[in-house]
Formats: structure tokens, sequence, C-alpha cells
């Protein structure tokens, strides 16, 4: 029997929509909520090219969009990389190499520019989204590549 991991997801959405799926910062989230929070992010990564086989590196800290943009990748049946936030330099280019990640999202400031030093030598990465503000180092960094282009999108466009 062949099943997806969306479509276990969906069924449990359709089964309890308004049990909590999860809670952050003492406020829940149903199953609804999370449904539709990670529909809008699956939108937001097949609008820029993602989209079935394809690898996306996670790398963030805990919080609602890490498990959105989770659910997200399950739905276009792209292949979510979970990636430790404290791993260094070389250990991400590591990762991020040997997994094929097309893609990488990111949070913080400081990974922001770790990926961005490390852009020249991922080769398949096409795109970055970034949680929060979009530090210089990284759109330049993109800007700087020849031969290739790599979109920054801010992840925040899923609310659009």
């Amino acid at each position: 029997m062949k099943f997806n991991l969306a479509t276990v997801f969906e069924s449990v959405v359709d089964a309890v929509p308004e049990r909590a799926a999860l809670t952050w910062e003492g406020e829940d989230i149903t199953y609804a909520d999370l449904d539709k929070l990670s529909n809008q992010v699956a939108h937001l990564f097949t609008t820029n090219g993602l989209g079935k086989d394809d690898n996306v590196a996670l790398f963030l800290k805990n919080s609602v969009e890490h498990v959105t943009s989770l659910v997200g990748l399950i739905k276009v049946r792209a292949v979510p990389v979970n990636v430790n936030y404290r791993y260094t330099d070389a250990e991400l280019e590591y990762i991020f190499s040997n997994s094929d990640s097309a893609a990488i999202v990111v949070e913080l400031p400081e990974h922001q520019i770790s990926v961005a030093n490390l852009l020249p030598k991922l080769p398949k990465v096409r795109t970055v989204f970034v949680m929060g503000d979009i530090v210089p180092e990284l759109t330049e960094a993109a800007a700087a590549l020849e031969g290739r282009t790599v979109g920054v999108v801010s992840f925040d466009d899923y609310k659009n």
C-alpha cells in the first residue's frame, strides 16, 4: 500500500480540525490552521520553482515556520532536510552539498551570513528563503555569483 505523508496529515486535519496540532509561545495552533499555513508555504515553494524530489535544507531553530515548512515541503513532494542550527560552516557545506539541496530556508542573521559565505560552493542551490529581515551579505553574495542565479526570497511572502 502506498501512502503520502501529506495525505495522512490531511486525513488528521479532516478528522480533528479544531484540535491543537502544536502550541507555540502559549498559543494553540489547530490542525486546520496548520494546514492553511502549510498550504500557503507550499504555494510559496512551488511559485519559486520547488517541487517533487527537490531537497530543501531547513536551517532553522524550532518555530511554527519550521513546522509549516516541513509540512509544506511534504505537500509538494519535496524532501525536507533538517539542519542543526549549531553546525559550523564546514559542517553546513557538507550537509548542503551532500544533500543536493536545491534551496535553503534560513532565519538568523548569522546563519544567513554563513549561507552567503557558502553559496559559491553550493552549485545546486537555486533559492534561499529567509524568515525575517534579509541581511545585505546574502543578497550581495547571490548577486555576485557568476554563471547562475540564486533567488533570495522573503519567507514572509507566503502570507500574501
